[in-house]
């Protein structure tokens, strides 16, 4: 039997990847949906050639009878949040990117330091350090320089940049 569209997205991840995945699944900030974590955990936990629907629903859903149809729609669902965990992971690693490159470089030439912390729906929170932390330049900075930057080169995908003082 093959294995389905959502056992081979699942299967191309690492064991760090995966860790990050059950995370991010296991958030309601992310996933208000019952039952995708157990369908996630079900699925790494047995990676064989011939999936077993029932058993799986039966780890979602320890009490009650399968259901094709509703097991399918959690799988549709899991796979859904697996790719909106994907594109955050890129538009992390790219919002890293560019402030390594752009930002940090004139922030550390102010005895500055930023770290980039997070990124959920649209707000970029990063760490200010050193010179930067409290000054009351960095507010500015944030908005006309950092967030215009972010917005110039991820277009649509940042709303805000917010600062955490360290």
């Amino acid at each position: 039997m093959k294995k389905s569209r959502l056992e081979r997205l699942i299967a191309q991840f690492n064991k760090k990847e995966l860790k990050n995945l059950q995370k991010f699944v296991a958030s309601p900030y992310f996933n208000s949906q019952q039952g995708l974590s157990e369908l996630l955990n079900y699925c790494i936990s047995n990676p064989t050639p011939v999936f077993d629907k029932e058993a799986a629903y039966k780890a979602i859903f320890p009490t009650k009878k399968f259901n094709e149809s509703d097991f399918r729609l959690h799988k549709s669902y899991l796979y859904r949040l697996i790719e909106k965990y994907i594109a955050y992971e890129e538009i992390e690693k790219k919002i890293a990117s560019l402030l390594e490159e752009y930002v940090k470089p004139a922030v550390e030439q102010d005895g500055g330091n930023i770290k980039f912390l997070n990124y959920h729906e649209g707000i970029v929170k990063v760490l200010l350090q050193g010179a930067c932390s409290g000054c009351p330049s960095s507010t500015m900075t944030l908005k006309s320089g950092i967030q215009n930057l972010l917005n110039q080169m991820l277009p649509g995908q940042i709303q805000s940049v917010e600062a955490v003082n360290g």
